[in-house]
């Protein structure tokens, strides 16, 4: 098991053993999850990874209870389902129920959201009995099973007395085939667990001194990228000096970039700033190619044949045939061992820009904290744009990944791309069919 791995068995462990009506009561009286005791203040810099994760260790914590509480909230508007324990195991110290509910119902309900079990309904105020327990997601077993993990340790109560008389009548009730209960859905903790694991990952990351030390790295470092320069007098006169700073900070070289701003202060935008210069900007070896057509090198124009030819080449579904086939774990280079190179899928043939001007084409992973806050950015890049080498604006072809697309940026949504895709070859293959039916 991996040092991640362990921090996330860690981190459940933790949320599972909370008494969740405990949390709400803190909660009404503006209290948090944690003892104020437990929180530390954050320093500027960090004696080491250790001090680094015991300091934000309990604000992580706190933010889940927050969620679980708020889910609570939510819950409110929510219909609590009732549901059977069909059958309970112990796995490596957790409690695993499968949990029958009705047809239906379980699509509700997602990998890694919590839950909360009770033998009475949950919306009812009177419902903070000691049979009830914080709960898991940890798969779907058909269509009307989850499958939930429990955490139920006397070692995670010490010092409780209610805790441990609640833990040991949760035992006994999970035990029953067939007793019936309440099922709330309380939070999704996928993100949080990222922020989780990411935590604890700090000592592998390769720049962990200059999160420690608040500095740059003490090695010398040269100037890595250079923005063209048409780009650079169009940005330094849309945004201020602020925003024009912020977004050329990582052209040295420089690993971690915090750009920070108050609500309002136009954080989007210099995203699409940043964005437009990380697309564009180049080693200084390479500037001239970025500079504007005078100066690019355009690809040599080649004739219709030779075109069709490429085309084909470059997407050979179109007269039926199927790439895949053709790769073999063998077709890798000698040197490279087969599962280095995934078996062939890595030795493609690079691309061709048909009747195109050279130069870089960058692909960029743009990551948010929630799926709003990223569908924000979308419908900023489809409505507004980037600027590209020449200081003109252009839409780049984007690929939304991830679950709960907003409506207005669905067009570029991964389900819809591949949707496309697919009628596309089929179109074409029928295409093909009837084009050679017809010479024949």
């Amino acid at each position: 098991m991996t040092s991640t791995q362990s921090a996330t068995l860690r981190l459940q462990q933790i949320l599972l053993s909370w008494d969740y009506w405990h949390l709400v009561t803190r909660s009404d009286a503006g209290e948090g999850a944690m003892p104020t005791e437990r929180f530390k203040k954050v320093p500027v810099t960090f004696a080491s990874v250790q001090e680094y994760i015991a300091v934000f260790e309990p604000l992580v914590l706190e933010e889940c209870g927050a969620l679980l509480v708020r889910g609570n909230e939510e819950a409110l508007n929510m219909q609590a389902h009732q549901a059977v324990v069909a059958i309970t195991s112990l796995q490596d110290e957790f409690l695993v129920s499968r949990i029958a509910m009705d047809e239906g119902v379980a699509r509700d309900y997602s990998d890694n959201d919590f839950i909360l079990l009770s033998k009475d309904d949950p919306n009812d105020e009177s419902a903070r009995a000691e049979l009830h327990a914080i709960g898991f997601v940890d798969g779907h077993e058909g269509q009307q099973s989850l499958s939930v993990k429990f955490y139920m340790q006397m070692s995670m109560q010490e010092g409780n007395d209610a805790g441990k008389k609640r833990v040991q009548a949760m035992q006994a009730g999970l035990s029953q085939p067939g007793s019936t209960w309440y099922v709330l859905k309380l939070s999704s903790m996928s993100t949080i667990m990222r922020e989780w694991s990411a935590l604890h990952a700090v000592q592998d990351l390769r720049f962990k001194d200059v999160l420690l030390s608040a500095k740059t790295s003490t090695s010398r470092r040269t100037s890595k990228l250079m923005v063209p320069q048409i780009m650079k007098e169009k940005v330094e006169a849309e945004y201020n000096a602020s925003q024009v700073s912020a977004v050329t900070q990582g052209l040295d070289g420089t690993p971690v970039v915090l750009i920070q701003g108050p609500p309002g202060t136009g954080k989007t935008r210099t995203i699409l700033a940043l964005l437009s210069i990380i697309m564009h900007s180049a080693p200084p070896g390479s500037a001239r190619l970025l500079k504007g057509s005078t100066t690019a090198r355009p690809i040599v124009q080649i004739g219709m044949q030779d075109q069709k030819r490429l085309w084909l080449q470059a997407s050979p579904w179109l007269i039926g045939a199927n790439p895949r086939e053709a790769i073999k774990p063998w077709d890798a280079p000698s040197t490279v061992p087969t599962y280095l190179d995934a078996f062939g899928l890595l030795s493609v043939s690079k691309p061709v820009r048909v009747g195109k001007d050279v130069g870089r084409k960058s692909h960029v992973l743009v990551c948010a904290p929630s799926n709003s806050a990223l569908d924000e950015i979308v419908m900023r890049l489809l409505s507004t744009g980037l600027l590209d080498e020449h200081g003109d604006k252009h839409t780049p072809g984007i690929i939304r990944m991830g679950m709960n697309v907003h409506h207005s940026v669905a067009s570029v949504s991964m389900e819809t791309l591949v949707e496309r895709r697919l009628e596309a070859t089929k179109e074409s293959r029928v295409c093909a069919v009837t084009c050679c039916r017809c010479m024949q």
